[in-house]
């Protein structure tokens, strides 16, 4: 009897103390929405006074949890199987949150302190992945343990009130511009000099190119852009250069899910294309193309089928000539070298017709496959919600097309010239002397200036680079024009020692010291030019190399003995060229 009595008296106390806690919550209400395989949940009353919390499938759904999360709260809860609850982080310095899958199907959330004390649980979004797209009419969310209690479970079902609401993110503001310069315009001594595919050092603007690119660099970042530059390795195909240009925007460099524009000159924006259509463009805000060759450029056709440099572009000409004579000496013929080391040009080929046999009237494309531009063709036009636009040139002579005849048996030979050897060249005012106005046109821009410059003063000079604000959006425009130099060079002097540190004095003594193993002078003066070096090994490499007026090329390798100071002079003289102007 009195035992009988004992125990009907604990069952009281234990429905009183239930009821009791029971009361402190008022109604369990919750939000919830499924997106795909995603629940995701945020109790709307009460959670103060919840310890656990706990999710079931129900009327027969089958689905099964794969991970729990609460992002915003700043857990990243595990997965478990059944019968174990380890921690999952700590909260407050309280009690230990935990997570647990249970009976395959369910899961709860749980805020206890080893000591077996319950804690609030967390206020936030709840997720739960499944494996399966779930019914949100299948589901069901219960609260049990009210904080402060050594409770047993007594669970009751919470009322789903409606669709959660995501709170909105604000947006971060666009400050960032990443710029990536043309082919060639990027210099690394240890990749060019040792004839190596791949260096772990960095690609860097060439001295030869800081005329172009310094200029639109500068100004903006004093019209407040956070310009961020991306050079290179031009001899890569595009599409590698684009997966390093992902790589770069998803360094630390960058705020997660910070947006930037982006701004390509020539190939530059062919690298830009190439990420955008590899990616799902949310890093992007703007992409411009400048003077890029988007269906193509006839001039790299010479190089790539018979290895001859035709390119009125002094920049691409410097840094083939010197790669080529370099690290191809030994080679049949430049074309062999072309095709191995330098296989983005493919990627530059014209995607139109743009050959043109003697005494017909019809244009072709080459027939051999290898020499057809594959990467240009596939690249997509969608913009996927990235605000595009292009900047072109126009009227300046531009080779349009391309004359061609039948290949010498030395050049069949050799394998030159398989879609035919060039007999003359068409061209057209439609362009920046360097691509066509028509193959700079980008598809689905929402924006486009065509004006009345060259390749280079699409980018340096202030008509160009006032467009290219204005297509960033840029209030109050100032470009100081003081020390632009936009005409454009036919000559260079060019010099190259590696490994060593050298300066170069010029007829007025005014000196200019390597930048990682160049020093270059563009229309440079006749006279002498001093030299003082400082060889860092018993061999030293230089290379004086001289781009003439008329288009003629001067090249000189000498290999400079012992460790230590060497004084050497140039003496150039463009009337009257010499293939050896060092002396000692």
């Amino acid at each position: 009897m009195y035992k009988t009595l004992k125990l009907f008296l604990a069952s009281i106390i234990a429905l009183i103390l239930t009821l009791t806690l029971q009361a402190h919550v008022s109604a369990c209400t919750y939000e919830a929405t499924t997106t795909g395989k995603l629940l995701e949940f945020r109790i709307t009353s009460d959670i103060d006074k919840l310890a656990v919390i706990q999710y079931i499938p129900t009327n027969g759904a089958s689905q099964k949890v794969v991970r729990l999360s609460s992002p915003d709260i700043g857990i990243s809860w595990n997965y478990y199987s059944d019968n174990s609850i380890p921690s999952c982080g700590s909260f407050n310095g309280n009690g230990v949150l935990a997570c647990n899958q249970q009976n395959s199907n369910g899961a709860y959330w749980s805020n206890e302190h080893p000591s077996g004390n319950y804690y609030s649980l967390p206020d936030g979004i709840y997720v739960i992945e499944f494996d399966v797209s779930p019914d949100i009419n299948n589901i069901k969310i219960e609260y049990g343990i009210m904080p402060g209690t050594y409770s047993p479970y007594n669970w009751t079902f919470c009322t789903r009130t409606g669709d959660i609401v995501l709170p909105t993110p604000t947006p971060l503001p666009i400050t960032k511009t990443v710029f990536a310069p043309g082919l060639m315009a990027s210099w690394n001594a240890d990749a060019i000099l040792n004839c190596k595919s791949e260096t772990n050092t960095e690609w860097v603007l060439a001295p030869y190119a800081e005329d172009v690119y310094n200029p639109i660099i500068t100004a903006m970042r004093e019209n407040g852009w956070d310009t961020l530059p991306f050079y290179y390795d031009w001899r890569k195909p595009v599409a590698e250069n684009s997966d390093r240009l992902a790589s770069f925007l998803n360094s630390d460099i960058f705020v997660p899910n910070e947006k930037v524009n982006f701004v390509g000159h020539s190939m530059g924006g062919l690298v830009g294309r190439g990420y955008l259509d590899a990616s799902d463009g949310s890093k992007l805000e703007s992409m411009l193309t400048v003077g890029t060759p988007n269906a193509g450029s006839a001039y790299a056709y010479p190089p790539w089928e018979g290895g001859e440099i035709w390119s009125n572009n002094l920049l691409e000409k410097i840094a083939l000539t010197i790669y080529l004579r370099h690290c191809g000496a030994t080679k049949q013929n430049l074309m062999e070298i072309i095709h191995q080391e330098v296989p983005s040009l493919q990627d530059l080929l014209p995607t139109h017709p743009y050959l043109k046999r003697i005494k017909t009237d019809s244009e072709y494309l080459p027939n051999v496959s290898e020499n057809r531009n594959t990467w240009l063709n596939g690249l997509g036009s969608d913009s996927k919600g990235v605000r595009l636009g292009y900047l072109a040139g126009t009227g300046f002579e531009t080779v349009e097309t391309i004359q061609t005849k039948d290949p010498n048996k030395k050049d069949t030979n050799q394998g030159l010239w398989a879609d035919g050897k060039p007999a003359g060249k068409f061209t057209s005012i439609l362009g920046d002397g360097t691509v066509l106005s028509s193959s700079a046109t980008l598809p689905n821009s929402s924006w486009n200036a065509i004006i009345n410059q060259t390749h280079r003063g699409l980018v340096n000079s202030s008509e160009g680079m006032g467009k290219i604000l204005e297509f960033l959006g840029t209030p109050d425009i100032n470009v100081n024009s003081t020390n632009i130099d936009i005409h454009e060079p036919n000559s260079a002097l060019v010099m190259v020692g590696y490994p060593a540190n050298f300066v170069v004095s010029d007829q007025d003594g005014k000196t200019k010291q390597d930048k990682d193993g160049m020093v270059s002078f563009v229309d440079p003066r006749k006279g002498l030019y001093k030299i003082n070096i400082l060889s860092k090994s018993e061999n030293t490499l230089f290379i004086v190399a001289q781009f003439l007026p008329n288009g003629e090329v001067k090249y000189k390798e000498y290999n400079f003995k012992g460790v230590g100071p060497k004084f050497k002079t140039v003496k150039f003289d463009p009337q009257n060229p010499k293939d050896d102007i060092l002396t000692h």
